[in-house]
């Protein structure tokens, strides 16, 4: 039987509890991506509506309310008035009217709002265009490399049509560059040419794609969880990642959230019931949602 693995993108939290809010969560993390502490504008959902205040006064800064907002990003705000979404630049002023049902979809970075009538607005000049903007995701590479299993013992076979030997006990990632396995009950990770990267001397694998050239895993020995760059330790931890991938380091603490810098510091002062995947958002054991600033700033964005 032959088969590849696909890799790992979210180790703990899950998305479940973010349906319950009256605001898309997916629009909200790529607006909140570039939020700066020149920002001092930040709605306010309260008593069924959103307002537009200052973040460091708590003054009202719009006297408008909307059914939606969001972050404003080079001076412009995606709103939602009467179940249609519209924009509006810092004065309140509407550079599109609110005449949009859906948004069909939002270019990671915010680059750009698509609707359902095939308009764009960019932000970049601040006006709408016909067609739509921004990249598409790709599909993901498949390996070259695949496994198989023979009775209750597995090995590889490369495209090339070479086979190893069944001698793995599982096959926990494969890639172009390196294999996760586990062998005589330990984990080691070897490359495509069965040369050793790390020994079999971990318990436990944690990681995501293209770990190898760019992104991040971690390996457990016993009680701490080693996080690796590439061939590079960047620090230890009692924690288990929760998320990985490239620079993002969240862990978990009996059910709640933080994360770590590159340095295994924890960043946050205080631990949440979910984080996003672009550390600007998240949950608080209180159902609250906050967006943090470039500084880790914590600002309410949705209260009940």
């Amino acid at each position: 039987m032959l088969f590849f693995l696909l890799p790992l993108y979210c180790l703990g939290q899950t998305n479940s509890g973010v349906a319950k809010f009256p605001f898309n969560f997916e629009v909200l993390e790529n607006l909140s991506y570039s939020l700066s502490t020149n920002d001092t504008i930040i709605p306010l959902y309260k008593n069924g509506k959103f307002q537009y205040i200052n973040s460091y006064t708590k003054q009202p800064y719009l006297n408008q309310l909307f059914d939606e907002a969001y972050p404003f990003h080079k001076g412009y705000g995606l709103v939602k008035k009467d179940t249609k979404y519209g924009v509006i630049d810092t004065k309140g002023n509407y550079v599109v009217k609110p005449s949009y049902y859906h948004i069909t979809y939002l270019p990671n970075y915010s680059d750009g709002i698509n609707f359902e009538t095939e308009e764009t607005f960019s932000y970049d000049n601040g006006k709408l265009s016909r067609g739509y903007g921004g990249l598409m995701d790709c599909d993901p590479v498949t390996p070259s490399i695949y496994g198989y299993k023979k009775g209750d013992k597995y090995g590889l076979v490369y495209k090339s049509g070479k086979k190893t030997a069944p001698i793995y006990d599982s096959i926990l990632f494969i890639d172009n560059y390196s294999i996760v396995v586990r062998k005589h009950g330990k984990v080691g990770i070897i490359d495509n040419n069965q040369g050793t990267i790390l020994p079999f001397v971990y318990d436990e694998y944690a990681g995501v794609r293209k770990y190898w050239t760019s992104g991040i895993f971690a390996m457990k020995k016993g009680k701490i969880w080693m996080y690796f760059k590439g061939r590079k330790k960047m620090f230890d931890s009692q924690f288990k990642p929760a998320s990985l991938n490239d620079n993002l380091f969240i862990f978990e603490k009996k059910g709640l959230f933080n994360y770590f810098n590159e340095q295994g510091r924890i960043v946050l002062p205080k631990y949440y019931k979910w984080i996003s995947a672009n550390l600007r958002i998240a949950i608080t054991q209180n159902d609250e949602v906050v967006i943090f600033n470039n500084k880790n700033e914590e600002f309410v964005y949705f209260t009940k």
